[in-house]
C-alpha cells in the first residue's frame, strides 16, 4: 500500500467524525450514515473535533451553544486539563460561576504542575472575593514558574484591591529583585508609593521605570503628577517635555504640558505646545478653546476670536465658546460683532 493510501485510511475516520461535530455546531442535518471503524477510532481525536466546532461557535459569540459541544469533548477526553480549563472560562461568560469554579478545580487536580489551571482558578476565586485561596493559587504558580511575571503582578493587584499595600509592595519587591530591568514592577512600586504618600520613593521608582522603558506612558504620567502634586513645577514641566520627546505620537503629554504652562501663566510657551495639538487634532473643540484662551491672555484678540469661532463651528451649541468669543470681540473694540454673538 502506498504512503498516500495509508494516510487516507488513517485519516478518513477522523475527518468523518470532525464533519459530524461541525454539522452539530452549525445546525446542519447529517443525512449520511456515520462510518464507524472501531479499531481506527480515537476518542481524543473526536474530542479535538468537538472542541474545534465549539471554538467556531465561541468566535461567533455563541458561548451557550458551544458549551454542550465542549462537554461532549470532555466526555471523550475526561483527563484533559486544557478542556476543563476552557470549560471554566466559558462558563464564566454565561454567568455560571459555581460550575466554572468546579471545572477549574478539576483542571488543577488533573494538571497540578500546569500554571494555566491555577491562574484560571485564582481569577474565579477572586471573583467570589475568596482572596486567601486566590492568592494561594498564585503563589503556587510562582513556585512552579518563578519567572512568571504575570503571577506576581496579578497577586499584587489582588492585594491592592484589598488595600493591603504592604503585602502588595512585598510581592512587587520580590519581582523587582528577580527581574531588575522590568519597568512595570518599578512603575507599580511607584504607584503604591503614591497611595501611601511616600513621595521620594515614588519619584525614585517612577524615574527608574521611564529609564528602563521610555515608552511607558503610565510611568511618565504618574511622575509628572507627583511633581505637580508636590509643587515642583519646573521638574513637572521638564518631565512632560521629556515624555513628549520620548513619545512624540502621544498627544496626551503635549496637552498636559500645555495645561501646566497655562496654569503657570507661561502663555507663549503654552501656545507653542497647544498649536501642536491643533495640528494633530484639528477637529478637537477642547484644543481650540485652550488655544483661544492662550491668545486672549496675550491680547492677541484676532487670533483668539478665530480660535473661538472654530469651537463654535465644531460645536454650535457650546455657550461658553460663544461667550468667550463675544468677550474677545468687546475687548478688541468690535462691539457689533460682540452683539451678534
Amino acid at each position: 500500500m502506498t504512503g498516500s493510501r495509508v494516510a487516507a485510511v488513517l485519516l478518513l475516520p477522523l475527518a468523518l467524525t470532525g464533519c459530524a461535530a461541525l454539522s452539530r455546531a452549525t445546525g446542519a442535518d447529517d443525512d449520511t450514515p456515520r462510518v464507524r471503524v472501531a479499531l481506527a477510532r480515537d476518542p481524543r481525536a473526536e474530542a479535538y473535533y468537538d472542541f474545534t466546532a465549539a471554538q467556531l461557535l465561541v468566535q461567533a459569540g455563541r458561548f451557550k451553544d458551544a458549551i454542550p459541544l465542549l462537554r461532549d469533548a470532555i466526555k471523550r477526553d475526561p483527563n484533559s486539563a486544557f478542556l476543563w480549563t476552557q470549560l471554566a472560562q466559558w462558563l464564566v461568560r454565561v454567568d455560571q460561576p459555581a460550575e466554572a469554579l468546579t471545572a477549574a478545580q478539576r483542571a488543577v487536580q488533573l494538571a497540578p504542575e500546569d500554571v494555566g489551571p491555577h491562574l484560571t482558578l485564582a481569577e474565579l476565586l477572586r471573583g467570589q472575593k475568596n482572596f486567601r485561596e486566590a492568592e494561594a493559587e498564585l503563589e503556587k504558580v510562582i513556585e512552579l514558574s518563578p519567572s512568571n511575571e504575570d503571577a506576581y503582578l496579578t497577586l499584587a493587584r489582588y492585594q491592592v484591591e484589598q488595600k493591603a499595600y504592604d503585602r502588595a509592595r512585598a510581592v512587587l519587591l520580590r519581582l523587582a529583585e528577580r527581574q531588575p530591568r522590568l519597568a512595570q514592577a518599578q512603575f507599580l512600586l511607584g504607584r503604591l508609593a503614591i497611595e501611601t504618600e511616600s513621595w521620594d520613593e515614588a519619584i525614585a521608582r517612577l524615574t527608574k521605570a521611564v529609564e528602563l522603558d521610555p515608552d511607558h506612558d503610565g510611568a511618565w504620567t504618574a511622575l509628572g503628577y507627583v511633581y505637580e502634586t508636590r509643587h515642583r513645577t519646573e521638574e513637572a514641566v521638564e518631565t512632560y517635555r521629556r515624555a513628549v520627546k520620548a513619545n512624540p505620537d502621544n498627544p496626551a503629554f503635549v496637552e498636559r504640558l500645555g495645561d501646566l504652562l497655562i496654569r503657570l501663566g507661561r502663555y507663549k510657551e503654552a501656545q507653542q505646545e497647544i498649536e501642536q495639538l491643533a495640528d494633530i487634532a484639528p477637529r478637537d473643540a477642547r484644543v481650540w478653546m485652550k488655544l483661544g484662551a492662550v491668545f486672549y491672555e496675550q491680547k492677541m484678540y484676532d487670533r483668539a476670536s478665530d480660535a473661538f469661532r472654530r469651537v463654535v463651528m465644531l460645536e454650535p451649541t457650546n455657550l461658553r465658546a460663544r461667550y468667550f468669543l463675544a468677550t474677545t470681540y468687546m475687548d478688541a473694540g468690535k462691539d457689533a460683532e460682540a452683539r451678534s454673538e
